[in-house]
C-alpha cells in the first residue's frame, strides 16, 4: 500500500460478527468477510467475496484470512 498498490482484504471465521474486519474498515481498509463457516464450508462465499473485488472494488492484491479450522483450503479448490 506505501507503493500505491490497492490492497483487499477478505476475512473468516466461524462467528457471525467478526472483531477483525471493524477493525480493519476503522482503519480505512478495504474489507470482505465470509462469517459463520471457514472458507472450506463455504467455498461459494468465498468467491463471491474475490468477486466482489474484481466487480466492485479494483484491487492489486487479495489477501484472504482462513479461520483457524480451514485447514483443507487446498483440497476444496481442488474439488471445485
Amino acid at each position: 500500500m506505501k507503493r500505491g498498490k490497492k490492497v483487499g482484504l477478505i476475512t473468516n471465521d466461524q462467528a457471525p460478527e467478526l472483531v477483525d474486519s471493524m477493525l480493519l474498515i476503522n482503519n480505512g481498509l478495504r474489507v470482505e468477510e465470509v462469517s459463520g463457516s471457514c472458507f472450506c464450508c463455504n467455498f461459494n462465499g468465498f468467491i463471491g467475496a474475490v468477486q466482489h473485488y474484481n466487480t466492485d472494488r479494483e484491487v492489486d492484491f487479495i489477501i484472504a484470512e482462513p479461520v483457524g479450522s480451514c485447514t483443507d483450503l487446498s483440497a476444496t479448490i481442488l474439488q471445485h
